[in-house]
């Protein structure tokens, strides 16, 4: 997978009397991934014109796809007792397991009871009531979480902690019903974004072959975000994230399967099918890497799998992108959208899928602030 980034240069300039300069629209959205289609989505329900840009020639070709496709209820958070985002979190899964069930199904999820700290059956014990607490309360019509006899790939009988998320089962499916409520005419696929200059009053957009002029600019095309602006916020890493796509089937089909591996890390394997997919991995960005993953990489990642899982495992291929996060050593995700507004433009990352549309509304928030 080709390291590509497409560079933009953002100034304020006099263009003229833009007084005089018909507009093309009122808002321009470059980037057409989740984080893009979102925004726009948000701002076709509100009636305020606008034109998608995205550089590749379809929509969601990115990062968006570099997913395990988890929309989790927050139950990770529980570990630091970030009870506000564990609750949002939530909220966010029921809203989109009730909007988009045909997307969207519940998940059972397990992890085997060990002895180590927070997977202990004290510890677990104690996250089962807490969550339970919380899903009453987000009026989530989640199941709560149990403790329940299981079965494993081995033959062995076993105690596994067993609770709900959701998953996105293809989201090439949610990402058709989100493009078939937008307007045609304000979708430019392969459209490559060169330039964008404001003044007080307008938005001049130069792609390679027209120029448009708008109300006001939202930038969300990930890490070509940082470059197009000419600067990497100093709040923010770019990462590598990526999946392995395996084979073997690992515990019950449709469901997901938690495992320890290296530094008390995590990993899950979720049932895709005819596949499983285990994630997730993150690394450096390395810009003179022709590839996004190299085989080594992947193959580091397959043993640590393989250990974790204690089986052998049959390697099919792999999904990245490209991500930002706090930090990455230690490991900080994005506790909240990153949204900057600087003039007429709006430069957008979003923290997580699972709550794509709540931080788009946000961004929007801001951008017509």
């Amino acid at each position: 997978m080709k390291n590509k980034s497409v560079f933009l240069m953002i100034t304020t300039v006099n263009f003229g009397n833009s007084s005089k300069q018909a507009l093309d629209c009122d808002v321009a959205i470059i980037g057409g991934g989740i984080a893009g289609v979102s925004v726009a989505h948000i701002l076709a329900q509100e009636q305020i014109n606008f034109v998608i840009f995205e550089k590749e020639r379809q929509l969601f070709s990115k990062a968006s796809h570099a997913m395990l496709r988890i929309m989790h209820g927050g139950l990770r958070y529980l570990q630091s007792l970030d009870i506000p985002r564990a609750l949002a979190s939530l909220k966010n899964q029921s809203y989109l397991l009730e909007k988009y069930p045909d997307f969207v199904k519940p998940l059972a999820c397990y992890m085997p009871i060990g002895k180590r700290a927070l997977t202990s059956r004290v510890a677990l014990t104690c996250a089962t009531l807490l969550y339970s607490l919380l899903i009453k309360a987000s009026k989530s019509k989640i199941l709560s979480p149990k403790i329940e006899h299981q079965t494993n790939h081995l033959g062995e009988r076993q105690d596994y902690f067993k609770w709900y998320d959701a998953v996105l089962e293809d989201p090439s499916l949610l990402e058709t019903h989100l493009i078939s409520q937008l307007p045609t005419q304000s979708i430019k696929t392969g459209c490559e974004v060169l330039e964008v200059n404001q003044n007080s009053e307008s938005v001049k957009i130069k792609c390679r072959d027209n120029t448009f002029h708008v109300k006001s600019a939202l930038i969300a095309c990930g890490k070509s975000s940082s470059d197009l602006i000419k600067e990497v916020p100093n709040d923010l890493v770019f990462v590598r994230g990526f999946n392995l796509l395996v084979k073997d089937q690992l515990f019950t089909p449709n469901s997901a399967l938690a495992a320890p591996g290296y530094q008390n890390r995590m990993l899950f394997a979720v049932s895709r099918n005819d596949q499983v997919a285990i994630g997730t991995e993150y690394l450096p960005l390395n810009q003179a890497q022709d590839e996004l993953v190299s085989d080594t990489e992947a193959m580091a990642f397959m043993k640590e799998a393989e250990i974790a899982f204690k089986r052998k495992l049959t390697l099919e291929g792999i999904e990245a992108g490209i991500i930002p996060v706090k930090s990455l050593n230690p490991l900080k995700f994005l506790s909240r959208p990153y949204i900057k507004k600087s003039g007429r433009i709006v430069h957008y990352y979003p923290s997580k899928y699972a709550s794509f549309l709540s931080e788009a509304r946000l961004a929007v928030k801001e951008l017509l602030a």
